[in-house]
């Protein structure tokens, strides 16, 4: 059986682990898909990234990490 999607408010995407990474991926959600970031996203030490407004209705949080997050609780 499908799932039906009733809405979508955060869904974080990884990026590279750099500033330029975050960057280049933020270039593309502007340039192609029309969306802005969100001046509100605090400077979170370690992850470069954005928070993309998605019609003001949902965001999509672009992330830099490589590998595991140091703020995950475990390795899985």
């Amino acid at each position: 059986m499908a799932i039906k999607i009733l809405a979508l408010h955060h869904h974080a995407v990884r990026t590279g682990g750099s500033q330029e990474e975050a960057d280049k991926t933020m270039t593309f959600y502007r340039e192609v898909l029309g969306l802005g970031a969100d001046a509100g996203r605090p400077q979170i030490p370690g992850i470069p990234g954005y928070w993309v407004d998605v019609a003001g209705r949902a965001q999509v949080h672009l992330m830099g990490v490589e590998g595991a997050s140091r703020f995950a609780k475990g390795p899985g």
